[in-house]
């Protein structure tokens, strides 16, 4: 993986984890508690991880290191 690469899927992963905490915030009842912060974030790091989760096992069987008999 170049370094461009990496820093083009640190930044995407960043972008989703602030869109998708904004957007849950967003749609929360007011007034926000501590805890409505701590559940959005949750949520966020949630998608954040299935959605690389996701990529790197859609790479891996795109390059090859998955799926292959040994």
């Amino acid at each position: 993986m170049s370094a461009r690469h990496r820093w083009f899927l640190i930044g995407a992963c960043l972008l989703l984890f602030l869109a998708s905490a904004g957007l849950v915030i967003h749609f929360l009842p007011r007034p926000l508690s501590r805890g409505d912060y701590l559940v959005a974030g949750s949520i966020a790091t949630l998608l954040t991880l299935l959605a690389l989760f996701i990529y790197f096992l859609v790479a891996g069987f795109i390059t090859g290191r998955f799926g292959r008999k040994r």
